[in-house]
């Protein structure tokens, strides 16, 4: 242990002495840990507006949905009886938190001088604990909603359609026994559009939706499950045993598919069956479509930072071998009074392995308050990169977990690169080195 403290003495000695080498290699190591750190967070807060806008707007953690055929060539997005149901998820998901229903429908949005396909979602605005802090209500009041023949847009919708709060809105569909039936709607709300999710996606009242559709209280669209933050690592497992629990209760239940609702309720219509059925799905499923901003955001990262780590090798390794060079009578000197090999070759690994460990928590502090200063000026981005993510603003989420590993992974890169070096310094014979000028 002793022998270690003195390789990073000298180690630190030597830094100190060389520092202007010192400050250009830390500040390229800085740089690129504060990019990997920035990097990490934005991929991080892409995800969590994915899943927050998931769980608030399209999905709980887990979904029972609603799959009800009349007749063999159409299907309805309803579940008939969710109390039953509701009542088996309660025994069966002691993990869970709360448990909202919704009514799912779709058909045309018309004001008066536009209209738009638009899916329509009834809600129980009382128990929308997670969906009434998501949205950030731009006009109205949220709670207007739980009025009859009331609805809420998104801001994208409101502009589409030239309807402002107060307007009225036709919201014309068809019903589960192909009898076309329009509401008038009244805006009570706008919301901040939130990604895709919100792009043609409406809410009204679940008692609204069930007038408009022609069905009794007892019918819902899908039962949404939102688990305690502590298990939310289970959630795949919990929605394996909630399916078979539905199945051990008498329930037709649908066979796992990794697709959304919408393409469900496509992919049931041509099938041969009349009845009810029901699915589980998570809210993975429910975005899957998206998944794909976040895949091409985490392969773009590691394309560029690997790029980048490959910069830092290349540039520490020279500046290792040309130190080397520029140290060889000191290394002859260090050899002649008895240094080994591995002990030299120890030192040059220390002072790397320090210089990575400085310039990384350089880096990794530099990019963390950049992430925070980012947050709190809310840095808003153009439409074409909401697309991307998924907000109107950026948001960054550094972790101390990315922290720590930030610096480690600049430890080990510099190490690595001045492997090479190290054991170049290591095979110097004292009696050549001693007689070396540079």
């Amino acid at each position: 242990m002793s022998k270690l403290f003195l390789s990073i003495k000298m180690a630190w000695l030597s830094l100190v002495e060389h520092r202007r080498r010192t400050i250009l290699l830390g500040s390229a190591i800085a740089i690129v840990t504060s990019l990997f750190v920035l990097l990490t967070a934005l991929a991080t807060g892409v995800l969590r507006t994915m899943t927050d806008s998931a769980v608030s707007i399209t999905s709980g953690h887990i979904n029972v949905n609603g799959f009800y055929k009349l007749q063999k060539s159409s299907t309805a997005p309803i579940m008939l009886e969710y109390e039953k149901i509701a009542q088996v998820v309660k025994q069966t998901v002691p993990e869970m938190d709360f448990m909202v229903q919704r009514g799912r429908g779709g058909g045309r949005l018309v004001a008066q001088s536009n209209s738009a396909d638009a899916v329509v979602t009834g809600i129980d605005a009382a128990n929308e604990r997670f969906l009434r802090d998501g949205l950030h209500i731009i006009g109205g009041r949220f709670e207007d909603i739980a009025t009859r023949n009331s609805t809420l847009l998104f801001e994208k919708q409101a502009k589409d359609l030239d309807v402002k709060v107060g307007d009225m809105i036709t919201f014309k569909t068809e019903t589960v026994r192909g009898v076309v039936n329009t509401a008038d709607l009244r805006v009570v709300a706008i919301a901040r559009d939130v990604g895709p999710l919100s792009d043609s996606n409406a809410l009204t009242s679940i008692e609204t939706l069930r007038a408009i559709y022609q069905v009794r209280s007892g019918v819902t669209g899908m039962l949404q499950i939102h688990v305690k933050e502590q298990h939310v690592a289970k959630i795949p497992m919990l929605a394996e045993h909630l399916r078979q629990a539905l199945k051990q209760q008498k329930f037709e239940v649908m066979q796992a598919k990794g697709v959304n609702f919408w393409q469900k309720l496509e992919d049931t219509t041509s099938e041969d069956w009349t009845g009810q059925k029901l699915d589980v799905s998570t809210w993975q499923d429910e975005v899957l479509s998206m998944m794909w901003t976040f895949s091409s955001l985490r392969i773009v990262s590691t394309l560029s930072l690997g790029i980048l780590l490959l910069v830092t090798v290349v540039g520490v390794t020279n500046s290792f071998f040309v130190s080397v060079r520029e140290r060889t009578r000191e290394i002859g000197t260090l050899r002649a009074i008895g240094m080994q090999r591995g002990a030299v070759a120890r030192l040059f690994l220390v002072e790397a392995g320090l210089l990575g460990l400085l310039g990384g928590f350089a880096g990794a502090a530099l990019g963390t308050t950049v992430a925070w200063v980012i947050n709190a000026v809310h840095v808003e981005v153009p439409e074409t990169v909401r697309i991307v993510v998924l907000r109107d603003t950026l948001q960054l989420i550094p972790e101390g977990g990315t922290f720590v590993q930030s610096v480690i992974i600049m430890v080990l890169v510099a190490a690595v690169a001045a492997y090479y070096p190290a054991r170049r310094a290591a095979r110097c014979k004292p009696i050549d080195a001693m007689s070396h000028f540079v």
